[in-house]
């Protein structure tokens, strides 16, 4: 993910809360500073940490915060 507004701050939240609801996860991949931003202006850091790669995302290992 490059980019994200409060419309998708919003359907990501929705899709957490099925994916959890079901007894899954949301993880995902992102590399720039502004979604990193983006979320801790939302205080969703914590529900959304950052993944560098689609195999880390996989494995649950998060990076280094943007």
């Amino acid at each position: 993910v490059r980019f994200i507004d409060s419309s998708v701050v919003g359907a990501l939240l929705v899709a957490q809360g099925t994916a959890v609801s079901r007894g899954g996860w949301l993880r995902l991949v992102w590399t720039s500073e502004a979604v990193g931003g983006v979320f801790e202006m939302c205080g969703i850091s914590e529900l959304f940490p950052r993944f560098e790669t689609a195999a880390a995302a996989t494995a649950g290992e998060p990076g280094e915060k943007a």
